[in-house]
């Protein structure tokens, strides 16, 4: 997933105004996990909104302006769910069920809808169970990468949630109630690495050099380590 260039300088709204938004919505056709930008959308435009409320009142003679901008965000928030029916319409023609694509992650990966809990049980649960028989590859290259992505994306938030904008936790709370709630769960680290509120609460929490040192020491060691796991053949998912 390519987040919306416009994330970093300003804010999701400002993005699906901009036109941004197309992209997201066309790789709805890639994963189901697109659509929590629809209510991240919303949620942003709602409080832009509001923040425009007193300028609206100074600015009269723009209020033409403004409804052709509420328009623009009005098609930039459909366009997500526009994309989603696209892939569930794709699923129909093929499969006969727009819903097929739960059918086959059900099948193929064994994945169901769970909570976060249950998902940090059974990977702690496996990880001592390799460390206890002696597969420490398995241990080192996929339970524990999987349980520090969890923990270390939770534990970014909470520090970093007073600044960022409501539309971007509630994106990574719906994001990460989906992905990583999943039953038999392999890829937290990839699945998080591409969720744009990470490195955005990444950079609130890096602010001061020496955070920023210590962070940035960590997760060069960590990609390292996690490079040369993949080099390895290590079960890196």
């Amino acid at each position: 997933m390519v987040p919306f260039p416009a994330a970093e300088e300003g804010s999701l709204g400002d993005g699906l105004r901009s036109g941004f938004a197309g992209g997201g919505a066309l790789r709805n056709l890639l994963h189901q996990l697109r659509l929590h930008l629809l209510g991240a959308a919303v949620v942003d435009i709602s409080v832009d909104d509001h923040a425009h409320g007193q300028q609206r009142r100074h600015r009269r003679h723009k209020a033409q302006q403004r409804r052709r901008a509420d328009a623009r965000q009005v098609v930039g928030a459909l366009l997500v769910p526009l994309g989603f029916a696209a892939y569930c319409y794709i699923n129909w023609r093929v499969a006969g069920n727009p819903f097929q694509f739960l059918i086959y992650q059900r099948e193929h990966w064994n994945q169901r809808t769970g909570l976060f809990f249950s998902t940090a049980a059974y990977q702690t649960d496996y990880l001592l169970r390799c460390l206890r028989s002696g597969s420490w590859r398995d241990a080192l290259g996929l339970w524990l990468p999987n349980l520090i992505a969890c923990f270390a994306a939770l534990g970014l938030l909470v520090a970093a949630a007073p600044k960022l904008r409501a539309s971007q936790t509630a994106w990574f709370l719906a994001y990460y109630i989906v992905a990583v709630g999943a039953t038999w769960l392999l890829s937290a680290p990839r699945y998080l690495l591409v969720l744009l509120p990470v490195p955005l609460a990444l950079a609130q929490c890096a602010q001061k050099r020496t955070a920023n040192i210590a962070l940035t020491a960590l997760g060069a060691l960590a990609a390292l380590g996690y490079l040369i796991a993949f080099a390895l053949r290590w079960q890196v998912w």
